[in-house]
């Protein structure tokens, strides 16, 4: 242990994150503050209803990065909900990791933000309730 961290230990912090509708336009908002440098090992959902993929009109969510001082650095991983993606309710998703190990390395204070990117008109997917988990550990 080193100034109060467990090394090689995973910790995970959990949030709910807000409604968001079809008819919402591309919104962020944050779900991780990195309590000491770190390193992202995953990021995982549980949506509280079925996502649906589409090819044109659907949202597709996306994890970056953002220093303590709010600047973007780096989309680290995301979920396409594309025809044939689609996610069951009540169930585990992992993100698909898209960062470098570097990028995965957030220094203390640093964000880490959910992106609903709206496609097309956005279709019929609602997030409601959704979880939002990140794991990380010490660097």
């Amino acid at each position: 242990m080193i100034h109060g961290k467990l090394l090689g230990s995973f910790k995970s912090a959990p949030v709910m994150g807000p409604t968001h509708t079809a008819s919402d336009a591309t919104s962020t908002f944050p779900i991780f503050q990195a309590p000491f440098d770190c390193t992202i090992v995953a990021v995982r959902a549980i949506y509280q209803t079925l996502v649906t993929g589409a090819d044109t009109n659907t949202h597709h969510i996306n994890i970056d990065t953002r220093t303590s001082a709010g600047a973007t650095a780096v989309e680290i991983a995301s979920r396409d909900h594309v025809n044939g993606e689609d996610a069951a309710a009540n169930e585990v998703h992992t993100f698909t990791n898209t960062g470098t190990a570097a990028q995965l390395n957030l220094d203390e204070d640093a964000f880490v933000f959910v992106e609903y990117e709206e496609i097309g008109n956005g279709g019929a997917v609602v997030f409601t309730n959704t979880w939002f988990t990140v794991e990380y550990r010490a660097r």
